[in-house]
């Protein structure tokens, strides 16, 4: 079973999306340190 590789995945749609990690954390409501974790 292949695994996903969620900070991989996370960056990519931010990329498409063209958002920074700022902004995807006030859409998501979590802080901007949660989302640099995720990624990381």
């Amino acid at each position: 079973m292949k695994q996903i590789d969620y900070p991989n995945a996370i960056r990519k749609l931010r990329a498409k999306f063209n958002i920074s990690q700022q902004e995807l954390a006030d859409l998501l409501g979590v802080s901007f340190p949660s989302v640099n974790k995720w990624e990381n």
